[in-house]
């Protein structure tokens, strides 16, 4: 186990997705992580300018190491799944470790998109219309068709393992479930 003195500190908002699946992740592997509530668009301008040397794209969320500051979710969920030696979330092999690039990338490229045009209008952020609606719905049924082909010839999507990819999956579909 990491050390309190290797614990890591996520800066962000602790209830959107991308903190969550990076807080699972940790928790999954047993890596102490505290995460500070952070909103960039409500710091002061000293606050922001001490931020903006962590995350120059003034993004959250920001994973402080003991060797640095990571931005962009993909990189610290990454980070997170190679952080201890015997972690099984970025996949057993070369091989595993190219479908676990795989997966987040599709699901970060194609799945993550549709997912969004889809439930936007779900929860405020644009406007509710029903041509965009059907054909965001349709195209989100076709990739989660692809999500079951998947899983119906593994347990999970990277073999027999809780990968980084169904990590972050999940966590994009538990929104739409609650």
């Amino acid at each position: 186990m990491v050390s309190n003195a290797n614990t890591l500190k996520l800066i962000g908002d602790p209830l959107a997705i991308i903190t969550k699946k990076i807080e699972i992740a940790a928790l999954y592997t047993d890596i102490p992580l505290t995460i500070e509530d952070f909103d960039p668009s409500k710091a002061s301008k000293e606050v922001l300018i001490e931020f903006l040397k962590k995350s120059p794209n003034g993004f959250i969320p920001v994973l402080e190491t003991p060797d640095g500051c990571l931005y962009e979710a993909n990189a610290i969920l990454r980070y997170i799944g190679r952080y201890k030696d015997d972690s099984k979330l970025y996949g057993s092999s070369p091989f595993e470790q190219a479908l676990v690039d795989q997966y987040l990338d599709w699901s970060t490229l194609t799945f993550e998109p549709v997912y969004a045009q889809y439930i936007m209008p779900y929860v405020g952020y644009s406007g509710y219309d029903k041509k965009i609606h059907d054909q965001a719905l349709k195209h989100f049924r076709e990739l989660l068709s692809v999500l079951e082909d998947i899983l119906t010839k593994s347990k999970y999507l990277v073999g027999n393992n809780i990968t980084l990819p169904d990590i972050q999956i999940v966590s994009l579909l538990s929104f739409i479930f609650q």
